[in-house]
């Protein structure tokens, strides 16, 4: 807005370049991808606190466990690489350290062991997914109920099963078409050599 008494300009409101740096814009255990629409999507074990408003873009409520935590060694982690959140640094000498303190606090929702420990407490916020590489994303395990990882890995299993039966097909067409241009050549042969043999008479 523009101030006649200053005559400079008065911002009155600012949007990010990334959409995803906009504090909390997916809520409570939601992460953000500013290259996929729609840019915020629940974390594995968890669904929108309220679907109408996700249908309707409105990711500010966040998203609730499906599942909830034992509190204890029966829960587990999901890793999740290329991930950035704002770091908290807790005094721990290996991963497996800072997993464990993790593990005794029930309140804990995640940790990252990069250099350092970082354990988050209560809905994660602010969580980012960043593109394959990046330097600054870092490994975060996030903490599921048992039955929530496992539903995970299973359907980890039928991709991998489906993309294996893919590229066998892919194979056998490919192996396929090697043979039939082969035999298409043996019957070129004889035909093109009688031809020639007609022409020399």
């Amino acid at each position: 807005m523009w101030v006649n008494a200053t005559q400079k300009w008065l911002l009155l409101f600012s949007r990010p370049n990334d959409p995803c740096d906009a504090n909390s814009i997916c809520g409570s255990f939601g992460t953000c991808n500013k290259k996929i629409l729609p840019i915020c999507r629940c974390l594995h074990g968890f669904e929108p606190s309220s679907p109408m408003d996700w249908n309707l873009s409105e990711w500010y409520g966040g998203c609730v466990r499906k599942t909830s935590l034992q509190c204890g060694h029966k829960d587990g982690f999901l890793k999740m690489p290329d991930m950035y959140m704002p770091t908290q640094n807790l005094n721990a000498g290996s991963a497996k350290e800072c997993e464990s303190a993790c593990i005794r606090n029930c309140s804990c929702s995640a940790y990252s062991y990069s250099g350092g420990c970082s354990i988050w407490s209560g809905g994660l916020r602010n969580l980012k997914q960043l593109s394959v590489g990046d330097s600054n994303g870092t490994i975060i395990y996030i903490r599921l109920a048992t039955s929530d990882l496992s539903t995970f890995k299973g359907k980890n299993k039928k991709i991998l099963t489906m993309v294996i039966v893919v590229a066998s097909m892919c194979r056998l067409a490919l192996l396929g078409i090697i043979l039939l241009l082969i035999w298409s050549k043996q019957l070129v042969g004889p035909s093109s050599a009688v031809q020639d043999s007609f022409s020399t008479l």
